[in-house]
């Protein structure tokens, strides 16, 4: 698994739209699952072979990706 810490140190009240993260994914992974603060994450998908897109809720502490 590949697990990412995120802080947001900008306003919360006023950035509070999704971040939209580009990530690229071991080479061996051909599925995987992703979770934001322990939920799962359907807003995912790869671009390429193993070019990974997800929408990161705002204040999302946890961004964690698991091969399958």
């Amino acid at each position: 698994h590949v697990q990412f810490e995120l802080n947001w140190p900008l306003v919360a009240k006023t950035f509070d739209v999704p971040l939209t993260l580009k990530w690229q994914a071991p080479d061996d992974w051909t599925a995987y699952q992703c979770e934001t603060d322990g939920h799962p994450r359907v807003s995912t998908k790869f671009l390429d072979p193993n070019v990974v897109l997800v929408d990161i809720p705002p204040q999302t502490k946890v961004l964690r990706f698991e091969a399958k």
